[in-house]
C-alpha cells in the first residue's frame, strides 16, 4: 500500500515526520506538504504566487520528501493524477480511497 500524507503546517512540522517516520516501516510513505506552515488554509487556492515542487530527500528513501510553494490543497492534487492506490491522511483523519 502506497500512503500519501498532507498537512497544513508544513514539511518541518515535528508530528507529520515522527508519523511518516513510524509507517514508513509498514509502508510506502509520501509525505507532500506545503513548504511553508500553512495553518488554518487547507481549502485556499494559491493564485499570486508560482507552485514548485521540491524534493527534501532521495528517490530510494522512505518516507519520500516533497515541499510545494503551495496551500495544502494543491499538495494532493497532482498524487490523484498518478496510478496509485492511496491512503490519504489530513490531520490524522483516514480515508481510502
Amino acid at each position: 500500500m502506497h500512503i500519501l500524507m498532507c498537512n497544513d503546517d508544513g514539511i518541518l512540522a515535528d508530528g507529520l515526520r515522527q508519523l511518516a517516520t513510524y509507517l514508513s516501516q509498514y509502508y510506502r510513505v509520501t509525505v507532500v506538504a506545503p513548504a511553508t506552515e500553512q495553518s488554518a488554509k487547507s481549502h485556499a487556492l494559491t493564485t499570486e504566487i508560482p507552485l514548485k515542487l521540491d524534493a527534501y530527500n532521495g528517490e530510494d528513501e522512505n518516507p519520500r520528501l516533497y515541499a510545494l510553494t503551495g496551500t495544502p490543497s494543491y499538495c494532493i492534487q497532482e498524487p490523484y493524477r498518478q496510478p496509485w492506490k492511496v491512503l490519504f491522511m489530513e490531520s490524522l483523519a483516514l480515508l481510502y480511497l
